[in-house]
């Protein structure tokens, strides 16, 4: 064929070329789309087999869960039943209202009816003493009787007699106080409680959901087969395959199956599952999962039709261009004979040179920078040697790099024929001629620019060495105060962790010991020692804010707020405590500030006026205290409040009045002996009011009295904001007693004491807890255990409980599950860090069980609780 083409014309021979180019396009177009539509079968294949497996599984928890609860349920009811045996006769009133109570948190449950040693039903949903009913006879009483083992028993589906249809029966046996057999406490499910959880998983048309019990027999199936026996309950006509599968040991498998029960070819998985002596089957109609399929190969069988007619007119379009293209050639080298006048005209110098650097062409303006008189006297000799000899080795690589076919650019300097020196600048490409790569190049003179750039050059190196000088000074300067800085931030975080921490197991142990403390001398004694307790937290966040300021790691927030609320905080915080001591405390409120949402941080002004009013009552023997907001002349959209405390107490000197708000200090050092404190609230707070941009002072008087008093600009805000966001939630234990009991939780913590502390507070309201020592003991148990909420401490030997979070993220079962930190870390960037992990909340120790509570309610709940 080669041969042959090389005898044809030139027009011939390409449009033999053509034509096998476009038979060989199409063909390989079309094995192409027979490929692709074979991977996308095998694709939308494996979309079913994963949309099954996912359903069996989350059936398989939904069920399980379910039967847990039954059991739990149960438990429930055999524990009080036992418990009451033992101190002596059952209590009929007491075991009836737990009965009630585990209906009520199961609906789902028919009733709840216990049978005594004999089987005679003597309690329960529906019981009718003077109708005598014995379950004597029954399979599961006889099993539960003649077996010591207390677990659940499962009763396959039945008709119940006093239901009036089909219902599953779960019971367990309670035992006397000696540990001998004493009756059954039995728990009906009817089968449509199972058929309606099915009912629940939204799946393609034409797919279907099964449970069927250990001996195939059906238990419930959606979409029900009202009118033929495979949808009956208690059917176990299955497929051949099927039932092999299952009498193999198989516990879950996948597979294709054309001979459904319902007519339809489908995917079909199937589990055993964990907690119930029942299997799970899925099914999803091949008709479904292979429309989106057979929707392509219609759009690709069009695709490659219109690829072939494509193809057909290009290839006439390309003949027409074959025969149009000799009339081209003899307009081109009209085109060349041209630009060769243009380049001759061109003001910069335009060379040719073939790939050994000999020159083969060069306008004018060349030959004139060159001082050549003509291109007779320089054609053929090489130009490598009228370069100088620093750059010639850069042009000569220049010219390699052109001859290989890259464009290029180079500064260089040439020697004249004459001697003069030449600053040049030359643009080249490569180019074909007779056959041969050459190098054609544009190359104008920079010798003014060089020179000019040579003295910019003398004076910004001049200028670099003042600016270097001057920034290694400085560079020394911020290097230090960086250094000095990260040790303080070091320092404020682990004082915060080794502080916090004992702290959390102090108060908690002192909480757990007043709960169990009747003698009330005691209990004086615990309350004065958590009061002690919290001074203590008290100094140590004083000692923090003060710290923290100052290292400017303290950043405000900018959240809508009203006055009111703070002002009645204020009296409900040190109210009480000025009554003590007979002072009476005054709040003033302009009226037009009551209803006035402002812009600001709420928290820090607040933590102002207290630390004001508490001095003031400390330092206050007789008399009152007064707070006061007046509302100065401002610019528009921003109120100028002025807050002022006044009190009749021991007032203070001009030398006092000076050093008072520095930290640490008091007006006077015997004042520390008298009233305590260690005098860094006003410190604190002329350092809040600094960062609100306002000012702070005191006027006062010895023996008469004190005004504390500051002004800050708050911005108005036009939003609403709601009383009921100053509200608590009352009584989150209670809800999470009635909402959420035995749901499991992963308590990660080192520290015995505070393992202790919390482990106690989160079973106080039901839940059950599992303890991790460390976080990578976490995350193996969160990769064999589901739990609904994770409290995660943060410093931890082994693995530290960021590393914990991010890897139970990436892949466990828990990979969805809230993870809250709870750590002695305080500061805003560990916050930070910890929700950067994929924590959802953050506690600080120590620990208060309201917050606790309220946080766990917030998580394990299906709407969001208000804080």
């Amino acid at each position: 064929m080669s041969t042959g083409l090389a005898y044809m014309t030139p027009t011939r021979r390409a449009r033999t070329l053509l034509l096998i180019a476009l038979v060989g396009a199409n063909l390989l177009v079309a094995i192409l789309a027979l490929y692709s539509l074979d991977r996308s079968q095998a694709l939308y294949e494996e979309q079913a087999r994963t949309l099954t497996e996912n359903v069996v599984s989350s059936l398989d928890q939904s069920v399980s869960s379910s039967i847990r609860s039954i059991d739990l349920a149960l438990h429930a009811v055999v524990d009080e039943i036992e418990e009451q045996l033992v101190s002596g006769q059952l209590n009929e009133g007491l075991t009836s209202a737990v009965i009630a109570r585990s209906r009520e948190r199961l609906p789902e449950m028919e009733g709840l009816r216990i049978a005594d040693a004999s089987g005679q039903v003597i309690l329960g949903t529906g019981v009718n003493k003077q109708e005598a009913v014995s379950w004597a006879d029954r399979d599961y009483f006889i099993e539960h009787r003649d077996n010591a083992d207390r677990g659940m028993r499962f009763r396959k589906p039945r008709f119940g007699r006093v239901a009036k249809q089909y219902i599953i029966n779960f019971s367990r046996r309670f035992n006397d106080r000696n540990g001998n057999f004493a009756g059954v406490i039995s728990a009906p499910i009817a089968v449509n409680y199972f058929a309606e959880l099915l009912q629940q998983y939204q799946l393609p048309p034409d797919s279907t959901v099964i449970l069927r019990d250990a001996d195939l027999g059906l238990v419930a199936r959606h979409p029900a087969i009202a009118d033929r026996p495979a949808g009956q309950v208690g059917d176990a006509n299955v497929s051949p395959e099927f039932r092999a599968r299952i009498e193999s040991g198989v516990q879950s498998a996948t597979y294709h199956i054309s001979n459904s029960p319902d007519g339809f070819d489908r995917v079909l998985s199937f589990r055993r599952l964990k907690n119930a002596p029942m299997i799970a089957i899925v099914g999803v109609s091949s008709d479904h999962y292979l429309a989106g399929w057979r929707a392509e190969v219609a759009k690709t069988a069009t695709m490659v039709a219109g690829f072939f007619l494509l193809s057909i007119l290009l290839g006439a379009s390309l003949l027409r261009m074959l025969v149009r293209s000799e009339r081209d050639q003899k307009q081109l080298a009209l085109s060349e004979g041209r630009l060769r006048a243009i380049i001759e005209t061109e003001p910069e110098c335009v060379k040719l040179l073939d790939k050994e650097g000999r020159l083969l062409q060069m306008n004018s303006a060349g030959l004139a920078m060159i001082e050549a008189s003509s291109l007779e006297q320089v054609a053929g000799h090489s130009v490598f040697d009228i370069i100088a000899p620093e750059s010639r080795q850069a042009f000569i690589e220049l010219h390699q790099r052109v001859i290989n076919g890259e464009s290029a650019m180079l500064e260089f300097a040439i020697i004249g024929l004459n001697g003069r020196r030449l600053s040049m600048e030359s643009h080249a490409v490569p180019i074909e001629v007779a056959g041969e790569v050459a190098h054609l190049a544009v190359t104008r003179d920079i010798t003014t620019r060089k020179q000019t750039e040579t003295e910019l050059e003398a004076y910004r190196e001049h200028l670099e060495y003042l600016v270097k000088a001057r920034t290694a000074e400085l560079r020394s300067a911020k290097d230090a105060a960086e250094a000095a800085s990260r040790a303080k931030s070091t320092f404020l975080a682990n004082m915060s962790h080794e502080l916090r921490t004992p702290l959390n197991g102090i108060t908690g142990m002192i909480r757990l010991a007043r709960t169990r403390m009747t003698d009330e001398k005691g209990l004086d004694q615990l309350d004065k020692a958590k009061f002690a307790a919290d001074h203590l937290l008290s100094v140590i966040n004083d000692i923090l804010d003060i710290s923290r300021i100052e290292a400017e790691r303290l950043v405000l927030e900018a959240t809508d707020f009203k006055l009111l609320p703070i002002f009645e905080s204020l009296r409900s915080l040190l109210g009480d405590k000025a009554q003590a001591k007979g002072l009476e405390l005054h709040a003033t409120l302009p009226p037009n500030l009551i209803d006035q949402t402002f812009t600001g941080d709420p928290l820090r002004l607040s933590q102002v006026l207290i630390n004001l009013v508490a001095n003031a009552v400390k330092f206050t023997e007789h008399g009152s205290v007064s707070i006061r907001t007046i509302e100065q002349p401002s610019t528009p959209g921003v109120a100028r409040l002025r807050f002022e405390v006044t009190d009749s107490g021991i007032g203070l000197d001009s030398e006092e009045k000076t050093r008072i708000f520095s930290p640490f200090e008091q007006s006077d050092s015997s004042m520390s002996r008298k009233y305590g404190g260690t005098g860094l609230g006003l410190a604190i707070s002329k350092r809040l009011v600094a960062l609100m941009g306002g000012e702070i002072d005191v006027d006062s008087t010895p023996g008469v009295g004190s005004t504390f008093w500051f002004e800050i600009e708050l911005p108005k805000s036009t939003r609403a904001v709601s009383d009921d966001d100053r509200k608590t939630i009352a009584s989150q234990a209670s809800q999470i007693l009635r909402l959420h009991v035995g749901k499991r939780v992963l308590l990660v913590e080192d520290e015995l004491i505070n393992q202790e502390v919390a482990r106690d507070m989160l079973e106080h309201v039901g839940l059950v807890v599992d303890v991790a020592e460390d976080g990578q003991q976490a995350v193996e148990m969160a990769t064999n255990e589901d739990y609904a909420v994770i409290l995660m401490d943060v410093q931890m030997p082994v693995m530290n409980g960021l590393s914990a979070t991010r890897a139970i993220l990436a892949g466990s079962k828990n990979a969805q599950t809230p993870i809250i930190a709870m750590t002695a870390n305080a500061f805003t960037e560990d916050r930070a860090g910890c929700l950067d992990a994929g924590m959802k909340d953050y506690l600080t120790k120590p620990v208060d069980p309201e917050r606790l509570y309220r946080t766990i309610l917030h998580w394990l709940s299906d709407q969001p609780i208000a804080s």
